[in-house]
């Protein structure tokens, strides 16, 4: 499988620069404007990480690299895991370069418990929501191609602002219509009582579920794009 995965990334040498340079003049930006916390290394991480994603599979299909493969004793769940192993190393070490960038350049700091426990949630939330994109656009892509995977995958990303636009606005409204002024209702009271709860919880699980999820997702996602790519017609 190691030949599979240094397959995409000799694919891909004459633009690596470019993916570097675009993050790095991303991460300096957000660094300029203050916005001085992890999404100043995510945001990066995670455009080397789609565009890396995009371009790997364009040109399998491109090339017809896929057709040769599966030509050859290789059994196509091999193909497919080394896709994904490939995005995965990429993602691990996009994270590893802006993140020590971040530190090294003082943009957020992991001393301060609080700031610890910010950036960290900040760190799993980011890559939850990656997670779900990335996981989302390759069962499609192994099941239906890259450029039509990529079509559909637009609108997924227009879909998904779209409802967090609209949720947000409805969480607006029904907060205006259900907390008058005066004495909040008895429901609120309830949600208090239920943060109590948890408040004695160590903040640190939950941030390391969300990893899992993510890493679930991943997985499960892996499996599907398997299960597509074994009944897809190559010729």
């Amino acid at each position: 499988m190691l030949p599979l995965i240094w397959k995409d990334f000799l694919l891909q040498k004459r633009t690596a620069y470019l993916y570097v340079g675009i993050g790095a003049l991303f991460f300096f930006y957000l660094d300029a404007m203050d916005q001085r916390n992890m999404m100043a290394a995510m945001i990066p991480a995670f455009m080397i990480v789609y565009s890396f994603m995009n371009r790997s599979m364009a040109e399998d299909d491109r090339n017809h690299s896929l057709r040769l493969l599966v030509s050859m004793p290789l059994p196509r769940a091999t193909l497919v895991r080394a896709k994904y192993a490939s995005i995965g190393i990429v993602a691990l070490l996009s994270l590893a370069v802006f993140l020590t960038a971040g530190v090294l350049a003082g943009a957020y700091s992991f001393r301060d418990p609080e700031e610890r426990v910010l950036n960290l949630l900040i760190l799993a939330v980011f890559t939850l929501v990656c997670t779900v994109l990335v996981s989302v656009f390759l069962p499609l892509s192994f099941k239906l191609g890259a450029v039509r995977a990529q079509t559909i995958n637009r609108f997924v990303f227009i879909g998904m602002f779209m409802l967090g636009a609209t949720f947000g606005t409805i969480i607006t409204k029904l907060g205006n219509r259900l907390i008058p002024e005066g004495e909040p209702p008895a429901w609120i009271a309830d949600l208090e009582r239920l943060g109590d709860t948890f408040s004695g919880w160590s903040p640190y699980i939950g941030i390391l579920a969300l990893f899992l999820l993510a890493l679930l997702i991943y997985a499960a996602s892996m499996q599907l794009s398997i299960r597509y790519f074994r009944r897809r017609e190559l010729f």
